[in-house]
């Protein structure tokens, strides 16, 4: 993204040097047009973040008990907003504290 800026700003600069300021006043409002169109669409789509999605498949059951953790699944740490689990086994978590996951745990 800064890469993107400086790139913006060094050939908006080169306008203003090469031709006249009017030719350059264009420029820049069709580049800022264009960079605030941009803007707008990563804003409700979104920007990819280059991550795969987590998938989880064929797990078998997961039983914790007074207290304990169990998980057949995985555990991931961050900010994921998808992921993908099929054939999830049972996951019984029994007393007070008790957690168990045959999925995807972000927690």
């Amino acid at each position: 993204m800064v890469t993107g800026s400086g790139t913006l700003l060094v050939a908006v600069i080169g306008t203003w040097v090469w031709v006249d300021l009017e030719t350059a006043s264009w420029v820049a409002s069709v580049v800022g047009g264009v960079v605030g169109i941009v803007g707008l669409v990563c804003g409700l789509f979104g920007v990819p973040s280059g991550r795969s999605v987590p998938t989880v498949s064929n797990t078998g059951s997961a039983t914790a008990r007074d207290g304990g953790s169990a998980n057949t699944g995985i555990k991931i740490a961050g900010d994921w907003p998808q992921g993908h689990v099929r054939n999830s086994g049972e996951a019984i978590a029994e007393g007070p504290g008790s957690s168990a996951n045959s999925g995807i745990d972000t927690t």
